[in-house]
């Protein structure tokens, strides 16, 4: 597996966390989570609609708070860290400006980053948009765009300060498949590049497989940990790997854990 040997002891630890919707008589969205993750992990949640995968992202990013149990990072509580404004967020939708060309909406989270040097903001900006294959589009207006190369800008917002943690909600649902497996490699090649933390939602075992580290298998709602899975391939995580028999059986296997679960039910 390509993975850094160099990672740091754990970055970020969930323990015992809960979350009860409000005015919902009671119930809860999550419960029970715990875990652990080091700097650089790609993590996905899997799991049913509705479960509280995105409950559990949000929750995870700061825009929710737990009713019971603890999310710290680097030892801290995770509302410290906030503070820092080290996160980045993408979800289904592209949140795109529109009368901002693409460039110009790449820019904007350096603009409002508090310890950035204004004076870099055109070279980053440059960089990232070389490192997503988008240059060609920098004077671009979103309604120009394609769904793919709108979730590109997207992504490559998130990502232009270099945030720490990385929280990804389906950004690529409903893009073809096609275009979602460029868009799986390039997230790859970035995360590695730049050693995000990053936890990703999403409905595809494929996806969730040919992207992570590890996979965590979540119950129905309530949301809790029913399985884990750490993801090691002897290859490079390429479009070629998808065609190798240990991505298969990789993604078997998670379909097998998924399946004993809803069995027990």
């Amino acid at each position: 597996m390509e993975s850094s040997s160099n990672r740091s002891p754990e970055l970020l630890e969930v323990q015992d966390l809960c979350f009860t919707y409000p005015h919902s008589g009671g119930n809860k969205g999550v419960q029970d989570i715990s875990f652990k993750i080091s700097r650089g992990e790609i993590v996905s949640f899997v799991g049913p609609s509705g479960c509280g995968k995105t409950t559990l992202l949000r929750l995870l990013a700061g825009f929710l708070f737990p009713r019971e149990g603890e999310i710290s990072y680097k030892g801290l509580p995770i509302k410290d860290f906030l503070k820092a404004r080290k996160i980045g967020y993408t979800n289904q939708i592209p949140c795109l400006l529109p009368h901002r060309t693409v460039e110009e909406n790449i820019m904007l989270p350096l603009e409002i980053h508090p310890s950035f040097q204004k004076r870099n903001i055109k070279e980053k900006c440059t960089n990232i948009l070389t490192a997503f294959n988008i240059l060609q589009y920098k004077n671009y207006y979103p309604h120009q765009l394609s769904g793919g190369t709108s979730q590109k800008v997207s992504l490559a917002t998130a990502v232009v300060y270099e945030p720490e943690l990385l929280f990804l909600d389906e950004p690529f649902s409903s893009i073809d498949e096609f275009t979602r497996e460029r868009l799986d490699q390039d997230l790859v090649e970035v995360s590695r590049m730049s050693e995000y933390t990053t936890f990703l939602v999403t409905h595809s075992l494929e996806e969730a497989a040919f992207v992570s580290d590890r996979i965590f298998i979540l119950s129905g709602s309530p949301a809790t940990i029913v399985g884990e899975m750490k993801i090691k391939f002897s290859c490079s995580r390429n479009l070629a790997l998808k065609q190798r028999v240990e991505f298969f059986e990789t993604v078997n296997s998670l379909k097998k854990i998924i399946e004993r679960n809803e069995q027990k039910k």
